[in-house]
């Protein structure tokens, strides 16, 4: 079951441990292989287009401790721990309804672009 949380204060929240992890890089305090830094910087796009995916997280300080609250969270309502039902339970976080809607419309038209171009084959 994939949830969508629209909260301005939670992703500020968020932004603000993004702040401190990219000082830290700038620094060379915190240092990412070539592949974390390929998640990183998918995790930034969706960033700028007001979505934090919790998967992309660095998982590093300062922000290693929000992505294991995160998930914890979400395997305490998941595979029968809660009334939600025997369902694996996860989200992303939205900046707004807006970005949601935005995303949502943008996601809606690429499968619809598939699909003709699929029934023109």
């Amino acid at each position: 079951m994939d949830l969508a949380i629209v909260s301005a204060n939670l992703a500020k929240e968020v932004d603000e441990l993004g702040l401190e992890f990219e000082y830290s890089l700038r620094s060379s305090e915190t240092f990412l292989t070539a592949g974390q830094r390929d998640v990183y910087y998918k995790y930034l796009r969706y960033k700028a287009i007001g979505w934090m995916r919790p998967d992309l997280i660095p998982h590093k300080s300062p922000m290693r401790d929000f992505k294991e609250s995160w998930f914890e969270f979400f395997r305490s309502l998941s595979y029968g721990r809660s009334e939600v039902g025997n369902y694996k339970v996860s989200a992303g976080l939205f900046a707004s309804l807006s970005h949601l809607e935005r995303y949502t419309i943008d996601s809606l038209r690429k499968i619809k672009n598939t699909l003709e171009v699929k029934a023109q084959e």
